[in-house]
């Protein structure tokens, strides 16, 4: 199915990005309590067993986890959010071309309609 043309709704999209960036704001946030409650979870369990083991899961899978997500996340907003910027600036070259254009004369030797003789 062939793509005819492409009409981004710029606020809408920025909308989005917006919210998106949030719930990566979020995500880091809770990382913050999930560390506390990890820490909170060894030092009321009395064993250097389970601290070593509840520690070395948050550390080796649970804040790897969540700090690749916050990465990704940030890296999707930033992506997109230039991409947006890139068409708004065609958008507005190609407007400043079309007026400019709008402005020079016809070529010589050629009718009112564009066509020739």
């Amino acid at each position: 199915m062939p793509i005819n043309g492409w009409d981004i709704q710029v606020a809408a999209v920025r909308g989005v990005i917006g919210k998106a960036r949030a719930t990566v704001e979020d995500l880091q946030a809770e990382e913050t309590k999930l560390q506390n409650a990890v820490t909170s979870a060894a030092c009321s369990a009395n064993s250097p067993v389970i601290l070593q083991a509840l520690t070395d899961c948050y550390e080796d899978y649970l804040s790897r986890l969540l700090n690749s997500g916050t990465i990704r996340g940030d890296n999707a907003c930033n992506s997109t959010s230039d991409a947006v910027n890139s068409y708004v600036r065609g958008d507005e070259e190609m407007a400043g071309n079309a007026n400019r254009m709008a402005g020079e004369s016809p070529a010589a030797g050629a009718d009112s309609t564009g066509g020739g003789r």
